[in-house]
C-alpha cells in the first residue's frame, strides 16, 4: 500500500469525536498519523468553515448555559430544591467563594469562548498539517453544480433540502478534481447524499469513520 495515504472527511465525522483532541482521542491518533508521514490529511474549504461555526457555536452554547446555573446560584432571593424537594435557602457570595474555586465563578464572555474556540480548531488544523482544499481549483465547474440541482441529481434528489446540499456538491466536485486513479482518496462520512454523490469514482473510497 503506497503511503502516505491520501485521507479527508466530512464535518459529521469531526462533531461525531466531540472536536476531542486529547491524548488517546481519535483525531490526536490521525495527527500522529500525519506526523509519522502515514496520512496526508486534506480538508474542503466547506469543512473548515462549517467546523468553525460548529465550534464557536457550542463554545457560546456552553457559556450561556454555565451563565444561567451561576445566575440561578448567585440569585439571592432564591434558594433551591434537591430532587427529593428539600429546600435549600440561599447562600452569601462569601461562603460560595469558600466552597467553590473562584476560577469557576469567572467566565469568559461569549466572544472570547468563541474566539477560544477557533484557536482550539486552528491547533488541530496546524497540527495535522490539513491542506485545504478550494473551490477555485482547475477543474471544478459550477455551471455542472447548478445543472445537477436543477437535474434533480445526487446529491440533489431531495427537494427539500436542496439548498442545503450544495456544499455537499462542492465538496464532492473538489475530490473529484483533487484526485484520481493514481492519487486515490478515502473520504471518511456518514452523510448518505454524499456516499451517493462519489460511489461512481473508483479512485475516492468512502468509509464510515476514522477507525475504517
Amino acid at each position: 500500500m503506497k503511503k502516505p495515504l491520501n485521507v479527508t472527511f466530512d464535518t459529521n465525522i469531526f462533531d461525531e469525536y466531540g472536536f476531542d483532541l486529547g491524548a488517546g482521542s481519535m483525531l490526536s491518533l490521525l495527527i500522529s498519523y500525519v506526523q509519522n508521514r502515514d496520512i496526508k490529511l486534506y480538508l474542503s474549504n466547506v469543512v473548515v468553515g462549517e467546523m468553525r461555526g460548529h465550534c464557536t457555536e457550542y463554545a457560546e452554547n456552553i457559556i450561556k448555559r454555565i451563565e444561567a446555573v451561576k445566575s440561578e446560584i448567585l440569585n439571592e432571593s432564591k434558594g433551591c430544591e434537591d430532587n427529593n424537594k428539600r429546600r435549600y435557602h440561599r447562600v452569601s457570595r462569601n461562603f460560595l467563594g469558600a466552597v467553590v474555586q473562584p476560577n469557576l465563578l469567572q467566565l469568559s464572555d461569549k466572544k472570547t469562548a468563541a474566539k477560544k474556540a477557533e484557536e482550539y480548531l486552528d491547533s488541530f488544523i496546524l497540527a495535522s498539517k490539513a491542506i485545504e482544499l478550494k473551490s477555485d481549483q482547475a477543474g471544478i465547474s459550477i455551471d455542472e453544480i447548478i445543472d445537477d440541482y436543477f437535474q434533480h441529481r445526487f446529491p440533489f434528489e431531495n427537494s427539500e433540502k436542496k439548498k442545503s446540499e450544495f456544499p455537499d456538491a462542492v465538496i464532492a466536485a473538489q475530490l473529484k478534481c483533487a484526485f484520481s486513479a493514481t492519487e486515490p482518496v478515502y473520504f471518511i462520512t456518514k452523510d448518505g447524499g454524499l456516499k451517493n454523490a462519489l460511489k461512481e469514482i473508483s479512485y475516492v473510497i468512502v468509509l464510515p469513520s476514522l477507525e475504517e
